[in-house]
């Protein structure tokens, strides 16, 4: 059974989907470790965090041990703040899903893409 989604996780996803990008909620994968949101494409995984993430230091290693794992199976983790999606959401949704999509280029392209103006304005 998978983990409920969070407001924030639930609010994130809204959002990248609404710039575009296509999010799996709670991906789980073979070794059942479930990351927030999973975009595919751009082999990222994303994990909405709130203050915990910073102030447990068992989940700390927790975080830095579910990172590892994700690099090894050739994604990369963006961490986002609870705050940062209350406060800044749509900036936050819009520099995500341009960066994702740099990203899904290069990986597209062989790392030949380059972000243009266009792209990186806010």
């Amino acid at each position: 059974m998978l983990n409920k989604q969070t407001l924030e996780e639930l609010i994130l996803e809204k959002a990248l989907i609404d710039e575009g990008l296509d999010v799996i909620p709670q991906y789980k994968d073979e070794t059942h470790k479930v990351v927030d949101l999973r975009v595919r494409k751009a082999k990222v995984d994303i994990e909405v965090d709130g203050l915990h993430h910073l102030l447990n230091p068992i989940q700390i290693n927790r975080d830095l041990d579910r990172s590892y794992h994700s690099q090894q199976d050739g994604y990369a983790t963006l961490h986002v703040p609870n705050m940062a999606i209350h406060m800044h959401l749509k900036r936050v949704a819009h520099s995500i899903a341009q960066a994702l999509k740099f990203r899904m280029n290069r990986i597209k392209f062989g790392g030949k893409s380059r972000l243009n103006k266009t792209t990186s304005n806010l």
